[in-house]
């Protein structure tokens, strides 16, 4: 996919003319191996991106993406060890979800087949992904993304060091590892968190795409991020209708999602959420409203989104 959407830019436009990248994916990990991996900084520009990094390279090949809601009860488990929803708020800054990666190393240690694990030597983040592909090194996550992960402690929180500087929480990731020693190797899959807030830059475009595409060597890549603070940020820029503004990203949709997951899974979620849901609940029946009851009956659109809801047990 990276390679067509690089050949296609080539082919239809002068990116000699780019000044600047940036840009964000999914909240969702990939796991290299242990092993030996191609050098970033000094890729063949004659073979495609595919070519350098062949399935095999890599622990788990095909990763759950941030939509996926198996890792839900095992976010779940790591909430009720820190003591439940408000001391692990209180702790990293948010309470179980499925998304989370303490959660998503979780799921793989205890239902993939232990090779998996064992033969893991780095994880990354899809945003730190693509940019150690753009940049030709390897990048870190933000900051904004590792308080997303359930296991990190912000420099604001009571809990951080004096001098206001986040950390990886020692403890979490021993409830991920299994135990301290692995916990310690978790840590050290998951390296350092880039604090800088968004003011330094991840480098320069890679040598590789230089030569293979004719990106100028001196254009700058900004560090990249989730799409889920990224979407925000376009939302809060654009301002957009208030339906794209009250909800998070990960809630856009919430009935499709809710049609791909247990529904027991999502009951917790949904009673912490009932504002959210209730907003949620009042558009969708606008929606059936103006779709489906056009003579304007508006009891009737009414009842129809609220059976749904009653339809969900909560």
């Amino acid at each position: 996919m990276i390679d067509a959407l690089f050949e296609k830019l080539h082919r239809n436009y002068d990116l000699t003319k780019i000044k600047a990248i940036g840009g964000a994916a999914q909240h969702a990990l990939v796991w290299w191996k242990s092993t030996t991996v191609p050098s970033l900084s000094s890729l063949d520009p004659h073979a495609p991106l595919h070519q350098h990094f062949p399935s095999h390279i890599f622990s788990l090949p095909n990763t759950p993406t941030a939509q996926d809601t198996s890792s839900q009860t095992h976010a779940l488990a790591i909430e009720a060890l820190l003591g439940g929803p408000d001391h692990m708020a209180a702790r990293v800054g948010i309470c179980a979800n499925a998304s989370m990666i303490a959660a998503q190393l979780l799921r793989v240690r205890e239902t993939w087949p232990q090779e998996v694990w064992a033969r893991t030597g780095r994880v990354q983040l899809a945003s730190a992904f693509l940019g150690s592909l753009i940049t030709g090194k390897w990048t870190s996550m933000g900051e904004a993304e590792a308080c997303a992960s359930g296991a990190w402690v912000h420099g604001a929180n009571q809990l951080a060091t004096p001098t206001g500087q986040g950390y990886w929480d020692e403890g979490v990731l021993d409830i991920v590892g299994g135990s301290r020693e692995e916990g310690r190797r978790v840590r050290g899959w998951l390296g350092d968190v880039d604090v800088s807030g968004g003011s330094r830059r991840a480098g320069n475009v890679s040598r590789y795409l230089v030569e293979r595409y004719g990106f100028d060597p001196g254009n700058p890549i900004q560090k990249l991020s989730s799409s889920n603070s990224l979407t925000m940020f376009q939302k809060l820029l654009l301002r957009l209708s208030p339906l794209t503004t009250w909800l998070p990203t990960y809630l856009s949709f919430p009935l499709l999602e809710m049609r791909f997951s247990p529904l027991g899974l999502w009951i917790p979620y949904l009673r912490q959420h009932s504002i959210i849901f209730l907003r949620v609940f009042i558009i969708y029946s606008l929606i059936l409203l103006k779709t489906q009851t056009k003579s304007g009956n508006i009891l009737q659109s009414l009842a129809a989104g609220m059976s749904f809801f009653q339809s969900l047990r909560i």
